[in-house]
């Protein structure tokens, strides 16, 4: 994590960027799916440059099976949690996703598909914009220990925020959201390359989407 905030004066404009893209997630438009990559891109840009960028996705320190493990750990951490949730509300649609709704208006093959592309790119690039988030406050915050952690939990706050328009958020929603952002965060601190949680949020999200298209 040796990457340099090359902009700092651009930290208003990062600002602007996530308001407007709270607002843009109530909308409805074509090409909605492209609207994380395209805020993440900016902030990335705007706060790191283009070598911040490529650092981000350098070579992942690690062995080639680290994501899956990362996943499985994920995997199985959600089902646990999820275990205790239900158990403790009674609610079995506690964490249901909007997709559920939504997929059962896909009928045809080619439907799922173009659908679930969109899901998993946009899922992928909730890291390029959140990240990056993290990385300003470490960095702002002199790159201590416990400014990783107050980075990685204000980032998880703003992850599950973000998810307003998607599930019924409540306190148990909101505690799983902010788990799942704090273990991506780690993985990125392990192995010092933003493609290792993109490639485990896919994982994750992918063995999630097939499940709801059962």
């Amino acid at each position: 994590m040796n990457l340099q905030l090359k902009h700092p004066h651009n930290i208003p404009f990062v600002l602007f960027s996530l308001i407007g893209l709270v607002w843009l997630l109530e909308q409805q438009f074509i090409g909605k799916s492209l609207v994380t990559f395209i805020v993440g891109l900016f902030i990335t840009l705007s706060l790191f440059g283009i070598a911040g960028l490529k650092g981000l996705f350098q070579k992942m320190k690690g062995p080639f099976w680290f994501p899956i493990f990362c996943f499985i750990m994920y995997f199985l951490i959600e089902i646990f949690y999820t275990i205790i949730a239900v158990t403790s509300t009674g609610n079995r649609y506690l964490f249901k996703h909007e997709m559920v709704n939504q997929v059962k208006y896909l009928h045809g093959l080619d439907e799922k598909i173009w659908y679930g592309v969109r899901f998993l790119f946009s899922a992928v690039n909730e890291e390029l914009l959140m990240i990056p988030l993290v990385l300003l406050v470490f960095i702002l915050l002199k790159r201590t220990r416990l400014a990783w952690w107050i980075a990685s939990l204000a980032s998880a706050i703003l992850f599950a925020s973000l998810h307003f328009n998607v599930y019924s958020l409540n306190v148990w929603v909101i505690g799983l959201l902010m788990i799942g952002r704090i273990l991506l965060n780690e993985v990125f601190r392990l192995t010092n390359s933003i493609r290792t949680p993109m490639y485990v949020h896919f994982l994750f999200d992918t063995c999630n989407l097939f499940f709801m298209m059962l």
